[in-house]
């Protein structure tokens, strides 16, 4: 009967798990290509939940431009155009800061990156395309630990249930 009903619980929380909207991210790929260093193609693929209307990261896997030298952070915005210190208020911006140059902003039509797609900037030579890679298997910590405990408390079941309904009685 134990071994029954732990076979159920797992079979139950694996389901649960799989089902788990919040147990999964999008890897986003934000791809520049621009002429204002030259011909060049800078990529950051960034995982995170869905995309984000702003961001700042300093963490992503990038290609190191040959041009722009070594990257060191990736900032976008949407709304205000306010990208590492460059701001036109009411334009959406995109900018890299790189060990040779410092920061580099483009600045775009109000609402862009709201969405995977191409978007060319408005002081020209430069597009920058956001692709969706889809979703990579990434569980969520506290379903993992949640899902500890009840095999825990299951362990806990099976060696003293016959001593506590002893107990009990």
């Amino acid at each position: 009967m134990r071994v029954k009903l732990a076979i159920l619980t797992l079979g139950v929380a694996s389901v649960l798990l799989g089902l788990s909207p919040s147990a999964k991210a999008d890897t986003f790929q934000y791809d520049f290509s621009t002429n204002v260093l030259g011909s060049e193609n800078i990529v950051f693929t960034i995982t995170e939940p869905a995309l984000q209307p702003t961001g700042d990261v300093t963490s992503f896997t990038s290609v190191t431009s040959t041009l722009a030298g070594t990257i060191t952070e990736f900032v976008w915005d949407s709304a205000t155009g306010d990208c590492l210190g460059s701001s036109l208020p009411g334009l959406a911006c995109a900018s890299f800061l790189n060990s040779d140059f410092g920061p580099i902003t483009f600045f775009f039509t109000p609402g862009s990156f709201l969405s995977p797609g191409s978007y060319t900037s408005l002081n020209g030579g430069t597009t920058l395309e956001i692709n969706d890679l889809g979703v990579v298997g990434a569980p969520e910590p506290s379903s993992l630990l949640l899902l500890g405990c009840g095999l825990f408390g299951l362990l806990v079941m099976a060696s003293f249930g016959s001593r506590i309904r002893r107990l009990a009685n």
